[in-house]
């Protein structure tokens, strides 16, 4: 990086410390200017609209230091959540999946994949991501509460299509 790019971020950097979420935006999108090709400037800022709520900006620059460095496993967990976020869970698989094969390995990850499996109806993968998530962040309530109810929910099937089996004999 050039001397300016390198000020810019690390008053960029600052700005985010101090929470002045415009201020570092502004700066971040200077050093844009300067090279488009800034993987970190384009992740930030995705990460600045995460945190302001404007999605359609975080899916512009996320998209944007994909397209930069594709096997980021930082990048590709974040379009995980973005796409998770918007119920786009089958798109959402494939990026987490992808981070995760990148060697992520947080309980948050995994409770997200969880979900995401859960969602698109493929219970074993559902479990066994929970089960993954419960293993590395036991204390977890959400995750165990997750887990208990696919658990809860998937005897109850087996329960129900064990009695219609019994009827139909």
């Amino acid at each position: 990086l050039s001397y300016k790019d390198k000020y810019y971020q690390s008053e960029a950097a600052r700005f985010e410390r101090l929470k002045k979420w415009e201020e570092a935006a502004s700066l971040y999108k200077a050093i844009l200017r300067i090279d488009k090709n800034n993987f970190e400037a384009n992740y930030r800022l995705a990460l600045l609209y995460i945190t302001l709520q404007d999605l359609n900006q975080a899916f512009k620059y996320l998209d944007e230091a994909l397209k930069i460095d594709k096997n980021n496993p930082d990048a590709l967990y974040q379009m995980g959540i973005l796409l998770f976020s918007t119920d786009k869970f089958k798109d959402a698989i494939k990026y987490f999946e992808s981070a995760k094969e990148l060697n992520i390995r947080t309980s948050f990850l995994f409770m997200y994949l969880g979900l995401c499996y859960e969602k698109t109806g493929d219970a074993a993968k559902a479990l066994e991501n929970y089960e993954s998530a419960a293993s590395i962040d036991p204390e977890d309530l959400k995750i165990r509460e997750l887990l208990e109810t696919l658990k809860a929910k998937q005897a109850a099937t087996s329960i129900t299509s064990e009695g219609q089996k019994s009827n139909m004999l």
